[in-house]
């Protein structure tokens, strides 16, 4: 969700994902812009492919209270 929304800052993004995984040397955080090149029509692609749960929110509570009214 974050990686892929426009709305959020794509740096912060992947220095926090970078943080988050660099006590584990065996997991790599994977940088990859879902923005550009029809990566946001492919991950669309893959969430009905896969059944994935797509969160139509990005999970603040300003975002949350509008989704719980009704969007």
């Amino acid at each position: 969700t974050l990686a892929s929304s426009r709305w959020k800052s794509l740096e912060q993004i992947e220095e926090a994902g970078r943080y988050a995984t660099a006590p584990y040397p065996d997991v790599t955080y994977w940088e990859q812009n879902w923005r550009k090149g029809g990566l946001s029509e492919r991950r669309i692609a893959i969430i009905k492919e896969y059944n994935f749960y797509n969160q139509q929110y990005c999970g603040c509570e300003f975002s949350m209270r509008k989704e719980e009214k009704g969007g």
